[in-house]
């Protein structure tokens, strides 16, 4: 490589993939805690529900409650006119059918963003939630894949609709707004969201309560906010739960995020004067080609275009608060024509918001979360969504992601993911768990899982492999760091993490096996640009971050190569996901134990043979096998390969795993295995030190080698980043780290 890797280029990936949040009353927390990434986890991995460590799960009382069924959603009528012989309908069909209390929940989508408008789709089926619509961009109604897709959803009581004009061929994430308005002149409530949300609360109520408590309101809005928000701990009339609109502050200040917006009914004139405003904008000056969110935003403030160009103009009365019974709250938009109000940011979060700054712990009663909105819709950052639904339990994945056992029955159909002529275990628990012709919103997959049904087909076939991170003490230190300095003890502490990571990772593949990312710990964080992260390791105006903190996936590994990697993986959060199955954890875990060479040459716990043997299928699954510390790859391959176990839990992988063979073949494979582990690395933002002027200031993070270890990844970037890391620690007056990690 000749250049910064296109990681780099993505370190705003925390903003740009976004989560929202409606916090639930206090008794839902308790019932749904399991949501909650644990803030632990510094020596052991605690995944909620399951301390893999202590040994066994608790019973899933706590879990249970997932998979009661969900209030019957509204049913779709049969066929009316304004409907033609494909099944398309008009919007003001589309509404007066599905319309749910005069309200409709709308998102847009394509083809490419078709796996995240399912997942939309299934979470609010889930939650009892009618109404809702599915406008697919660039589609014909006769286009197969469409008339699948369609197919599939209406059978839900879905209404989808094609939504095709000269501004979505153009520019489907601009040119949708150009198709909203159809939606608010049928005088229904409408709750528009991006494609890729996931909501975890019905949220009509609330915001029927927030017109109510506002009658000026033409339309909420969502924001991009991560501090602390003024008046941010009032409550919204009719609930000491749910917060308020955000104070005026927050109507020009963060950008409005138009990922959720909520438009009350009755062809409110301010409603579709905000509409027909945007559109407009979005029309004028190639506006259409940039990103919709920030035209949008300075047309309803401002006015339109640069001063003395054609067309341009200003409000005569730009952004100002408008007065009613809360105060000072709402926004006065389009010249006082339009009334907004701004979301509240405790509930209704980003990505980084939420998981990383837990904005919503700063607010007393406040929980988890509702939804979850990824509003960009280019096809790079797809990797970084699901990596941040999965670590949230919040994405379904095909059942041999988990384990889970599958059935021919009703309600049970075959996984899509299998041919059909394949015969899946048959799960003799499944029975008990609802049907989806009887209950058809009941997770029946988490249900299936939990009841203990055994376990279905896995990929890979070898099964999986977690262990356990060691933490020291001294590399929780946290010195004061210099402005626009190198936090020497955040790399420190990265490092140690990535050379068990390294382990284990070689260990899992060698094995055929998939790694259970562990809980990655962050003493610094990451920032966005130069002189972001302040003398405390944190940005000025991340306030509720508590460091350390538990990285996400991507502020350590890039999700994009991730997912294309030979190094098969699963998300940090996957033991304690409802939809794993309790027997993985209960009945088919073996845990590996390093110890001396008199302990380790004792056979198995529970009396089965010698691991170094081929151990029959018909014999029982060992709850425990010693081995002496730094064995070869070949030698764990022998000990290990053969186990018919499905998830082994290492317990320290730094002393299991002694390296690759002293032979050709083994030093081709550690090259391989070095090189592609190192491209999956991501980086920190961001310095000003000179040495990284050449990245704008990005740290790239560097795949410890073994001792001795020679064979090095022979591109020009590595090997600069390598030896800028190794100055680094040797300033520090770390030589060992300097020495081990230099080139």
């Amino acid at each position: 490589m000749s250049g910064p890797p296109p990681r780099v280029l993505l370190l705003f990936a925390a903003l740009v993939v976004s989560v929202y949040l409606l916090i639930p009353p206090r008794t839902w927390r308790d019932i749904h805690s399991f949501t909650i990434l644990s803030e632990r986890a510094l020596v052991e991995q605690v995944e909620d529900g399951c301390r893999i460590w202590a040994g066994g799960c608790p019973p899933p009382t706590d879990l249970d409650a997932l998979s009661s069924p969900p209030p019957p959603v509204h049913a779709a009528p049969p066929p009316t006119p304004g409907c033609d012989a494909q099944g398309e309908c008009t919007v003001e069909t589309l509404v007066r059918r599905h319309a749910v209390d005069n309200t409709v929940v709308v998102t847009f989508g394509n083809q490419k963003q078709a796996i995240f408008t399912e997942n939309w789709v299934y979470h609010l089926r889930r939650l009892g939630v009618g109404g809702l619509l599915v406008g697919m961009m660039n589609e014909q109604p006769s286009e197969p894949r469409y008339v699948q897709f369609a197919t599939k959803l209406r059978a839900l009581g879905v209404g989808v609709y094609t939504v095709n004009s000269a501004e979505v061929a153009r520019q489907p994430q601009g040119g949708r707004w150009f198709h909203v308005l159809p939606l608010l002149r049928t005088g229904a409530r409408v709750l528009l969201s991006d494609s890729d949300v996931t909501w975890l609360r019905d949220p009509r109520p609330y915001f029927v309560r927030l017109e109510a408590a506002h009658p000026l309101l033409d339309f909420t809005v969502s924001s991009d906010a991560q501090g602390r928000a003024v008046g941010m701990i009032d409550a919204v009339s009719g609930t000491s739960d749910d917060l308020d609109i955000e104070a005026f502050g927050h109507c020009g200040g963060p950008s409005l995020n138009i990922g959720i917006m909520h438009f009350p009914p009755g062809r409110r004139p301010g409603t579709l004067l905000a509409m027909e405003e945007a559109v407009a904008h979005l029309a004028f000056e190639g506006n259409l080609g940039r990103v919709d969110q920030g035209p949008i935003n300075f047309r309803w403030r401002f006015g339109a275009g640069k001063m003395g160009q054609p067309g341009a103009f200003r409000w005569k009365r730009p952004l100002f608060p408008v007065q009613d019974e809360s105060g000072s709250r709402l926004c006065g938009f389009c010249n006082g024509s339009s009334v907004g109000g701004v979301l509240p940011s405790a509930q209704f979060c980003n990505t980084l918001t939420h998981s990383v700054l837990q904005l919503w712990r700063a607010v007393p009663g406040t929980s988890a979360s509702q939804s979850v909105d990824l509003p960009n819709m280019d096809d790079s950052v797809a990797p970084y969504k699901l990596m941040r639904l999965r670590e949230e339990m919040l994405w379904r994945d095909p059942p041999t992601w988990y384990g889970l056992p599958v059935s021919r029955s009703p309600g049970h159909p075959v996984a899509s993911n299998q041919a059909p002529d394949q015969a899946p275990y048959q799960a003799p628990d499944q029975a008990r768990c609802p049907s989806t012709a009887d209950a058809p919103h009941a997770d029946s997959e988490g249900c299936a899982a939990r009841a203990g049904g055994g376990l279905g087909p896995i990929e890979p076939a070898a099964g999986f492999l977690v262990y356990e991170p060691r933490i020291e003490a001294t590399w929780l230190a946290r010195p004061p760091l210099s402005n626009g300095g190198i936090p020497t003890h955040h790399l420190t502490i990265m490092l140690e993490q990535l050379r068990q990571l390294r382990n284990a990772f070689f260990l899992a593949r060698a094995l055929g096996r998939a790694l259970v990312l562990p809980t990655v710990t962050c003493t610094c964080e990451m920032g966005f640009f130069i002189y972001h992260i302040k003398e405390d390791c944190r940005a000025p105006d991340h306030p509720t971050l508590h460091l350390p903190y538990n990285c996400s996936l991507d502020h350590y590994l890039d999700p994009v190569n991730l997912n294309t990697s030979p190094f098969l993986h699963r998300e940090r959060s996957f033991l304690g996901n409802p939809r794993t199955p309790r027997d993985l954890l209960l009945h088919s875990t073996t845990r590996v134990r390093v110890a001396d060479a008199a302990d380790a040459a004792a056979t198995i716990a529970n009396g089965a043979p010698d691991s170094e043997i081929a151990i029959p299928a018909e014999i029982a699954i060992p709850a425990e096998i010693a081995i002496p510390a730094g064995l070869s790859i070949s030698a764990l391959r022998a000990r290990l390969g053969a186990l018919p176990t499905k998830l082994l839990r290492v317990d320290d992988v730094l002393r299991a795993f002694g390296g690759f063979d002293e032979t050709a073949e083994g030093r081709r494979e550690l090259t391989t295995y070095h090189e592609e582990l190192q491209e999956l690395l991501s980086s920190w933002c961001c310095t000003a030190d000179e040495r990284f002027k050449r990245t704008a200031g990005v740290i790239p993070y560097v795949l410890p080698p073994f001792e001795g270890q020679d064979v090095w990844r022979a591109g020009r970037w590595t090997l600069w980043a390598a030896k800028a890391m190794a100055d680094i620690f040797d300033a520090a007056g770390d030589a060992a780290r300097a020495k081990a990690i230099r080139p």
